[in-house]
């Protein structure tokens, strides 16, 4: 194997017997999982996965970006596999900016998640309390305490006239 970071090799199309190398593999295996996770989480299947609300939520938006990061580096490996070379999508270059686009995706999602992530989770506590005070008491539910009164409606239902 070549240095995979010379430019000479990042230009040059692989023949049939190199598609398969073990990088490829690698990549190829990454890439085809982490499509089918986003898939997943973005069609909101994953819930499960994370512990609470606020995290799916941050890692939903973010899986429409990886999505389209790991579509992109499935293509290019998929074009290098089919040994076509259109608009030279085959060289290896193409593999290795989409290896670079899936770093700065989770350098972003990082960041992103640092400072999202207890601001929103500070809300959505808040308003989980907010609904517990507001909702009605559920243990006297189907029994009437002694005294109370019943609710009525404030305003009179009118009928419709024809």
């Amino acid at each position: 194997m070549d240095n995979p970071i010379s430019w000479d090799y990042l230009s040059t199309v692989p023949g049939p017997n190199e598609v398969f190398g073990p990088l490829a593999i690698l990549y190829l295996v990454v890439y085809g999982a982490g499509f089918v996770l986003s898939l997943i989480i973005y069609n909101n299947q994953g819930r499960g996965l994370f512990p609470n609300p606020v995290m799916f939520r941050i890692v939903r938006r973010w899986a429409s970006w990886a999505l389209v990061v790991f579509g992109a580096g499935i293509f290019f490996f998929l074009i290098r596999a089919i040994q076509i070379n259109p608009f030279t999508f085959a060289m290896r270059f193409w593999m290795w900016v989409t290896v670079l686009a899936l770093l700065a995706l989770i350098a972003l999602v990082t960041v992103d998640f640092g400072r999202r992530y207890k601001n929103q989770l500070a809300t959505y506590q808040e308003r989980k309390q907010r609904e517990e005070y507001l909702r009605p008491l559920s243990s006297v539910a189907g029994k009437r305490q002694a005294g109370a009164a019943l609710a009525t409606n404030p305003r009179p239902v009118k009928k419709r006239r024809r």
